[in-house]
């Protein structure tokens, strides 16, 4: 088990915002951009919080960016769930 001293918080920002990229670059994702009314590579990604959920032996840490549009005005969020060994298990992107 990897021990939690050395847990890395701005990797795991920065996987975060890396996997939302990804996401919205995903051409399996294209009808994202009708969700919004901007072009989706201006939507600005921000650190929200990271929670760490412990289980016997193991954690998993989810990483959550709040999402702007380019006047700087909430839009939703980005949900990055990975293992403790930063094995991505799960992300989710919600516009409000």
């Amino acid at each position: 088990m990897k021990r939690f001293e050395q847990f890395d918080l701005e990797g795991s920002f920065l996987r975060a915002k890396a996997a939302f990229q990804r996401c919205i670059n995903d051409e399996e994702n294209a009808f994202l951009k009708d969700e919004i009314d901007f072009p989706i590579h201006k939507i600005i990604s921000k650190e929200e919080f990271i929670k760490v959920i412990f289980s016997e032996d193991e954690y998993i840490v989810e990483t959550k960016l709040k999402l702007l549009n380019p006047k700087e005005i909430e839009i939703g969020f980005y949900m990055y769930i990975e293992s403790q060994e930063g094995t991505p298990i799960d992300d989710s992107l919600i516009f409000s």
